[in-house]
């Protein structure tokens, strides 16, 4: 509902960027172009998640599943080009490509052939349909039937449990109150006002855009073997390590002491789920207490309690 209400939101805005996944795979010049094409439409027929449209009612939003969606995939002359500048340019067109998300598909596939005869292949997605994670399955998926097609293996290849099967389950148990104590965790832990806090001197008054700004930090080798063992003795991971870090350097830059992280989350908790193609991604809000006299021990164990908290009921 997240994803659909931030594309409502930005739907009749020009944005440089939609709300879009990519993922792209060099392929050499032995390809059998016609084998590949069938690959992808059988990766189609046994991913239902990726023949879901949504639609809305009482603004809220459903999908519905079509039965049969066949793709017709035709490869484009790029032989004056380097493979990675056609990678390049493909992924930049999928990430700006508009979808009606009434009408599927709501993805896109690309095969050009670049100079030396590399086939360069690329899919663009809406988010809403899939995460990060199910890209890559499904350019697992769509390798391990060309391979089947091309040694004239035939087999099922039906996931175990679709998105939309998890999503029914999801939705009965939250009925039936299997997750009331998740939700009393929660309501529990952000209770009361939270502290906003302002990292940007510009007014963002529109969603106009999806950019922006990276600063990159690096570690040099004997920082990060040092980092590996405190945490090590501490018994937390390195990334609960750095987020401590990162809550210490919110409360000198802005003087707060209660603090909320957004922290993503692969959202795929149950074993069955792990090979579903689908959108399982959540963000975890992770608030935490920063004391003037903390230490980084005082507050890393905080933090760990926190996280711990936090993946338990999301």
């Amino acid at each position: 509902e997240g994803i659909w209400f931030v594309n409502r939101s930005v739907e009749d805005q020009d944005c440089g960027q939609r709300y879009n996944l990519v993922g792209s795979m060099e392929i050499g010049a032995w390809l059998d172009v016609e084998n590949f094409a069938e690959a992808i439409n059988k990766t189609v027929d046994c991913c239902r998640g990726l023949r879901a449209e949504i639609y809305e009612d009482d603004y809220r939003p459903y999908q519905r599943t079509v039965d049969e969606l066949t793709i017709d995939l035709t490869c484009e002359d790029r032989s004056g080009e380097s493979a990675e500048d056609v990678r390049r340019s493909f992924e930049d067109e999928e990430m700006r490509r508009r979808y009606v998300l009434e009408k599927a598909p709501l993805f896109n596939f690309r095969l050009g052939r670049a100079e030396e005869g590399i086939y360069v292949f690329t899919m663009g997605i809406h988010h809403i349909l899939v995460d990060a994670y199910s890209v890559n399955l499904i350019l697992r998926k769509i390798k391990e039937i060309y391979f089947d097609l091309e040694e004239g293996r035939n087999r099922e290849y039906a996931e175990d449990v679709s998105f939309q099967d998890f999503a029914s389950w999801q939705t009965d148990a939250y009925r039936d109150g299997l997750f009331d104590g998740d939700i009393d965790y929660w309501k529990e832990k952000l209770a009361g006002e939270l502290t906003r806090i302002e990292l940007s001197e510009t007014e963002l008054s529109t969603w106009d855009h999806f950019e922006g700004g990276v600063c990159d930090l690096p570690l040099d080798a004997d920082e990060l073997s040092r980092l590996k063992e405190l945490c090590s003795n501490m018994e937390m991971t390195v990334f609960a390590g750095l987020t401590t870090i990162y809550y210490m350097f919110l409360a000198w830059l802005c003087g707060a002491d209660d603090i909320c992280l957004g922290s993503a989350s692969s959202g795929r908790v149950r074993s069955e789920i792990r090979s579903t193609v689908g959108n399982f991604a959540n963000v975890l809000l992770l608030r935490t207490t920063v004391r003037p006299d903390d230490s980084f021990s005082s507050l890393a164990r905080r933090v760990k309690e926190t996280m711990d908290g936090a993946y338990a009921h999301q």
